[in-house]
């Protein structure tokens, strides 16, 4: 009898199937056939009908990665493992000097140490990977949301210009119309501040999937030594390493700034003040009718607003970084 040992996604399709499993065979082939006759329906979830092992399914005997005519011996453990996209061809056996990480060259404070070593258990890539395709799947939706809510916005505003030009053909730029447009351009800044600080939200939910894609690399690092070169992603958690993946980060605070300008909330944020510049604007008309302080009331609304957004976005990012820092250790220099 050999013990066989398959990953807990391939068990949950067969409620009550345990993890591990006895089944007796001289070849992959025959222990495959007699896991079938224990558990009806799992051959066709590893073979095809050629047959042969799926190629999203790797199968492991004694720690080598084996066909269907692979010889089991007595009491040997079969891993059947799920394929790993990027990931290496072999099965490399926890305890051999291989899956061993050269703790003097790196890992930073915090990180696993021999005997505490998750990543030397069989399942630790399956869980791995699964939670970083989580975390990819939940990155795709806030990137998905905050695009949908960028949209409406837009699409919301520019039905409204739309619906006041036709509005204003038919009664000029009278007090009527001006009260009309106050009260819909309202709506509008309404929508794009509400708007502005979800996607604000969004920014930060993703920050945190890199964080923790950047920690579960670092376990690929650990788990086969050497591996970093083959990446242009860090394995690290600090706050540089994470904002790494947006691009080339700058010292210059300006230029952070200029950069902040061109993304989502950047765009909805010079919107939202210059709606808030045109409301000022008509609410001056209003009032006073005219035209000369309309403008200048306008503009300093504007300028006012957008600074105060900047500032309080420049205050979320550093406190962000600081509770990052506070949390997470920074990566030794290299």
């Amino acid at each position: 009898m050999s013990e066989v040992r398959i990953p807990r996604s391939l068990a949950a399709l067969f409620p009550g199937t345990p993890t591990r499993l006895s089944a007796s065979g001289t070849t992959v082939e025959e222990v495959i056939a007699d896991l079938d006759a224990q558990v009806p329906g799992l051959r066709n979830r590893v073979l095809d009908a050629g047959p042969s092992i799926r190629t999203h399914i790797n199968v492991f005997v004694a720690g080598e990665r084996a066909t269907l005519a692979t010889p089991v011996p007595p009491n040997a453990t079969v891993h059947i493992i799920p394929a790993v996209s990027g990931g290496e061809d072999r099965f490399i056996s926890p305890g051999t000097p291989e899956a061993q990480p050269d703790w003097s060259r790196r890992a930073p404070a915090g990180a696993a140490r021999p005997g505490d070593r998750a990543v030397d258990d069989p399942r630790a890539l399956q869980i791995l990977s699964t939670e970083h395709w989580s975390l990819l799947s939940a990155r795709s939706l806030a990137y998905n949301e905050a695009f949908a809510r960028g949209g409406m916005f837009l699409a919301l505003l520019s039905a409204t210009l739309v619906a006041l030009g036709l509005i204003s053909t038919g009664t000029g730029f009278s007090d009527g119309f001006l009260l009309v447009a106050l009260l819909v351009l309202g709506l509008d800044l309404f929508v794009g501040f509400a708007t502005l600080g979800r996607i604000a939200a969004v920014s930060t939910e993703d920050i945190l999937y890199l964080q923790g894609m950047n920690r579960i690399r670092h376990a690929y690092f650990e788990t086969v030594p050497g591996l970093e070169r083959y990446f242009i992603t860090s394995g690290y958690d600090d706050v540089r390493s994470v904002l790494v993946t947006y691009g080339p980060v700058s010292p210059s605070a300006l230029r952070n700034v200029a950069h902040g300008l061109t993304t989502m909330p950047g765009m909805i944020a010079v919107i939202c003040s210059a709606l808030v510049g045109v409301l000022a604007a008509i609410a001056t008309l209003l009032l006073e009718h005219d035209e000369g302080s309309a403008a200048v009331l306008g503009t300093i609304a504007f300028a006012v607003t957008f600074l105060v957004e900047t500032v309080i976005q420049i205050r979320i990012v550093i406190s962000f970084q600081r509770s990052i820092r506070a949390v997470f250790p920074a990566p030794p220099p290299s």
